[in-house]
């Protein structure tokens, strides 16, 4: 930043020797006096220099003589600089080194190597684009890429007292968001890069290397169906009111509110350019729909984006611009922390639910409830804060939410109850170490059921989260929009290929039976329940074999690679295989059926969608075909309506049980479907009047089924209690040999080169001959003037050859001839091309720059430089 001062210190290397030639005739005496010449950026002074170099301020060089003990390999000189902010995103040092001292030292002496570029601690790219905020999410959401204005207007974030709006961003900041109520949100994303610990919304800061901020990246992976804030503070230092416009990027729709006015939005699945806030999308106001200017007022400006994902790519970039299109950065501060802000929690409190209950979704087991029973909850309180770099903690409201619906009973301490909340009072004696305690009957119904609590100082507009459990599930049938959750998957089985097959597979193919074991299992008549195994028949079935499953599924379905029948609870509207069956697999099918138990005769239509073609059987009729290659849309979409005014089973569909039979084609890309019961007539989801069930015996309508506990690779925690811990444990892949840390890290007794684990490793190669690096002709070390004058004398002066012929042939033909003179010459003096592989990165070439000559030429290097291994 400007004004700035740090140290900065320069190593000499390979000094030279005295250099012989074959006969031993002295080619160079050894160097005796070294000058070494550093050029600072513009404008920038140095100072405190070492060993008696000057610097010349009108020209920004400074200058060391070293002579005798001096000029030594692993001589250090060094010096201070100070820092000018000369409106460039970077700065760059030059240093040139050489023998004594004349006036040509520009043009013969050998460049500084090392570092020479120091980027400025700017929130700004090149184009004016953010490259600091503050980040929240990903939260769940149902809309898709576009879920239409009035959705993206809701608030996502809120624990029903503090809203997107009044909620203070800064890194670690959490807040207890209200799945059961207040929010839009459909719970939050799990994400593999672990932003939100314990489950619990946590602000984290980026400082992005550019304006483009992949949220993908972020999280890890690709999260789908999401939302994500994104937000800074911008300090106006103008004095006055400061009229902008904004330029805006995304992937997919965005809205963007400054303080706590909206000032665009718009509803779009889209791709957006890498370039982010260099080339925005969007343009605001527009004059259209956003007529009114933008004001940043003098002092603490908020400006928060809402980004929504539907699939693919998920980013955003921003830049305040002007009216000209030109980015505007003058006289604004960005930052992360509002002033005032202490960002170290009063006291830590962390929820402990005692359930024994589990339930299953998708491949995992959570805590559950049953409806009506009593649960203990215990809150831990430790690390109360004392005067630091904040002050002491003296008050404190902690508050606790239960789920909508349940009964508290039993408070400890004192704590007031109102309707589904608990509050304490913590201070003097009672804000301490110690628990708080209270009990939580769970309602009637079911669904996920989420807990959360917050801390707040007296005085303070800053909120903390309580940690530790949050979530009790107990799986409802439906997702939104009807959907059914519950599903028996078998497969994946892998289809034929050729003609007839693939995305659209034809229709006698569709209808023919993958899973028959030949004998009394066969798909029109099978009747699963959880655990039921098919051996299969491919002799006779028409499928090829059974798909493979990947990562997480690996030891979950399929047991020993036999077909075998899942209880799958969905945990959104979609089933999608690919996380059924742990990644993406291509040119397969899957089954998937369960037991629908009807209360009363029910006129339906079946809505469905798909990724690709689908079959549907109804009580072991076929009721709907489709071949078609397509994606299944989005989360609320129908693609497909099963009509009851052509499906004579569906008007009506009688009281009882019926099984509902699904098959879902695959030729590439995503893999799944969904289907729900509606009204004939409006097209609405029908939710009621109906259950469920994983078994043809309505008594057994829940599966039982709990998936076995697994070790997951790489969390550093013992996930199955089996004592042993990721990669040491033999349910995860060995441990991989680290090549260059001497030890046996794979436990198979090879070390590092010894291992044959590590044959390709890159520092465990045999140089295939002698390493060099083009250029340096007489194998000093340095590519100067010098090595282009010995293939020059060689060629026309009879001169000796070249100490290192491989290096001299800066072409890389085979042969020492006039034009590698010429590139060296170039290279050095006029900017041109650098030698051929192994390139210098610079005259001064460091060891990493060196390798073998990749042509077999017979030319040969009889003496390496003493730079290269």
């Amino acid at each position: 930043a400007d004004g700035d001062q740090f140290p900065v210190s320069i190593t000499l290397q390979q000094v030279r020797g005295q250099v012989l030639n074959d006969i031993g005739e002295v080619l160079c005496d050894a160097a005796e006096t070294l000058v070494l010449k550093e050029v600072l950026p513009p404008n920038w002074d140095g100072f405190d220099i070492s060993d008696g170099g000057t610097i010349d301020r009108d020209t920004g060089t400074i200058t060391w003589v070293l002579e005798g003990v001096d000029a030594v390999e692993g001589k250090v000189v060094t010096y201070m600089c100070e820092a000018i902010d000369n409106g460039n995103l970077s700065e760059s040092f030059t240093g040139r080194v050489q023998e004594g001292e004349g006036d040509d030292f520009e043009r013969i002496a050998s460049a500084t190597s090392g570092e020479s570029t120091v980027r400025i601690d700017s929130p700004f790219d090149l184009c004016g684009g953010i490259t600091c905020w503050n980040i929240l999410g990903a939260y769940m959401q149902s809309g898709g890429a576009a879920p239409g204005q009035d959705l993206m207007r809701q608030d996502f974030l809120t624990d029903g007292d503090t809203s997107e709006l009044d909620f203070v961003f800064f890194p670690g900041a959490q807040i207890a968001t209200d799945y059961n109520n207040s929010s839009a949100a459909g719970g939050l994303f799990d994400d593999a890069n672990g932003r939100n610990v314990d489950g619990i919304p946590t602000v984290f800061g980026w400082n992005d290397s550019d304006s483009f901020i992949d949220l993908n990246d972020i999280y890890g992976g690709e999260p789908d169906n999401v939302m994500a804030y994104t937000q800074f503070y911008v300090n106006n230092i103008s004095g006055d009111d400061i009229e902008t416009s904004i330029g805006v990027s995304s992937d997919d729709s965005v809205q963007v509110i400054i303080n706590g006015e909206e000032v665009w939005i718009n509803n779009v699945a889209r791709g957006a350019p890498l370039e982010g806030a260099c080339a925005p999308q969007d343009i605001a106001p527009d004059f259209i729909t956003f007529l009114d200017p933008i004001i940043l007022e003098p002092g603490l400006n908020s400006v928060m984006l809402k980004t929504y994902e539907g699939g693919g790519g998920f980013n955003c970039a921003f830049r305040f611009q002007d009216e000209f299109g030109l980015e505007l950065t003058e006289d604004l501060e960005i930052t992360k922390y509002p002033p005032g802000v202490c960002a170290i929690p009063p006291i830590t409190v962390r929820r402990s639910v005692a359930t024994d209950d589990t339930a299953s979704i998708e491949l995992s087991s959570y805590p559950a409830y049953t409806a009506g029973s009593t649960y203990d909850v215990t809150l831990t309180l430790s690390d109360v804060r004392t005067a630091d770099d904040c002050d002491a903690a003296e008050s404190v409201t902690l508050t606790e939410r239960v789920p909508l619906g349940w009964t508290i009973s039993n408070v400890s301490d004192g704590g007031t109850v109102n309707d589904s909340r608990i509050t304490w009072r913590l201070e003097g004696d009672t804000l301490a170490e110690g628990t708080r305690s209270y009990q939580a009957t769970a309602a009637e119904g079911n669904g996920d059921a989420y807990f959360a609590g917050k801390l707040v100082e007296f005085n303070s507009i800053i909120e903390f989260a309580t940690t530790g459990d949050s979530r009790l599930a107990n799986p409802s049938d439906l997702a939104n929009g009807g959907f059914f959750r519950k599903w028996l998957l078998l497969g994946p089985y892998a289809m034929p290929t050729g003609f007839g097959w693939g995305a659209q597979p034809r229709e006698e193919n569709m209808q023919a039976d993958f899973m028959t074991d030949g004998l009394d299992v066969t798909e029109l008549t099978v009747e699963p329940v959880p655990g039921d195994t098919v051996d299969t028949d491919y002799a006779i079935a028409i499928s090829r074999g059974l798909g493979v499953a990947m990562g997480d599924a690996v030891d979950i379905i399929n047991p020993d690679r036999t077909p075998t029948w899942y209880p799958w609870v969905d945990g959104d509207s979609i089933v999608n295989f690919d996380d059924y069956y742990g990644g993406n697999l291509d040119n397969n099918m899957m089954y998937a059926v369960i037991y629908l138990n009807l209360e009363d005769d029910m006129s339906v239509d079946l809505g469905v969608s798909s990724d690709d073609s689908v079959q549907v059987l109804l009580n072991g009729e076929e009721i709907w075909l489709n071949r078609v290659a397509r994606g299944w849309g989005g989360d609320m979409e129908v693609q497909d309506v099963i009509s009851s005014a052509t499906v004579l089973q569906l008007d009506p569909l009688e009281a009882g049980l019926h099984q509902i039979m699904v098959k879902t084609f695959e030729g590439g890309g995503g893999h799944g479907f969904h289907l729900r019961l509606q009204d004939p007539f409006t097209g609405e989801p029908i939710t009621e009047g109906f259950s469920l069930c994983f078994s043809p015996d309505p008594d057994e309508c829940d599966s039982g089924f709990v998936p076995p506990a697994r070790e997951i690779c790489g969390n550093d925690l013992d996930d199955d209690n089996d004592g042993d811990t990721d990669c040491a444990d033999s349910d995860c892949p060995a441990c991989p040999e680290i090549c260059n840390n001497g030890a046996d890290d794979d436990g198979d007794g090879d070390i590092d080169c010894d291992d044959t684990d590590c044959a390709d490793a890159g520092n465990c190669q045999e140089p295939a001959g002698p390493t060099f690096v083009r250029g340096d002709a007489n194998s000093d070390g340095a590519i100067n003037l010098t090595d282009g004058v010995v293939p020059l004398l060689f060629l026309f002066s009879g001169g000796a050859a070249p100490a290192c012929g491989d290096a001299a042939d800066t072409n890389d033909t085979g042969s020492v001839e006039i034009t590698d003179a010429i590139i060296i010459f170039s290279w050095l003096f006029t900017g041109g091309a650098a030698p051929a592989a192994p390139s210098p990165l610079s005259p001064g070439y460091s060891a990493a720059e060196c390798a073998s000559d990749p042509t077999e030429d017979g030319l040969g290097c009889e003496r390496p430089s003493p730079v290269c291994p």
